[in-house]
């Protein structure tokens, strides 16, 4: 089902010329337990009833990498199926960046990769590590024109 879903919109794609980036999963796991999960996603604050904050939202977790790739094997094959069969349909391989040869960490020299449990990369995290990838990968592919800063 998902490779054919992710075919038709390749397809629909090439037929109006247009490009598309498809990021391979993030690895996904509870990194922080889910009460506190909520409060980081909201922003948490020091309130009047709350008043030391929350110190949980930085704390380290990681996942085997072979599990993530059990998990998502069948996807990343079908991913590179279709972006052999069509030319417009190019896949950033983020888990390359989020993952080393034995682990998916939730943290890289300290700094926080996720900004929740759902997988979505925090700010810094994508400011540091990822948008000069991106970038380089976009201009590779002919995707972007290398400007000069």
């Amino acid at each position: 089902f998902f490779q054919k879903s992710v075919e038709k919109i390749a397809e629909i794609a090439h037929d109006k010329k247009v490009n598309i980036v498809y990021f391979t999963p993030i690895p996904k796991w509870e990194r922080l337990k889910t009460g506190v999960d909520q409060l980081c996603q909201d922003g948490f604050q020091i309130e009047w009833f709350r008043p030391k904050g929350n110190k949980n939202c930085a704390t380290y977790s990681q996942i085997d990498r072979k599990v993530y790739e059990s998990k998502v094997n069948k996807t990343l094959d079908s991913l590179k199926r279709v972006e052999q069969s069509y030319p417009n349909f190019h896949v950033f391989p983020i888990h390359e960046l989020l993952c080393d040869s034995s682990k998916c960490p939730s943290h890289k020299k300290g700094i926080r990769l996720y900004r929740d449990n759902s997988g979505h990369i925090s700010i810094y995290a994508a400011k540091q590590y990822f948008s000069s990838e991106i970038r380089s990968f976009l201009i590779q592919r002919n995707l972007i024109k290398r400007s000069n800063p």
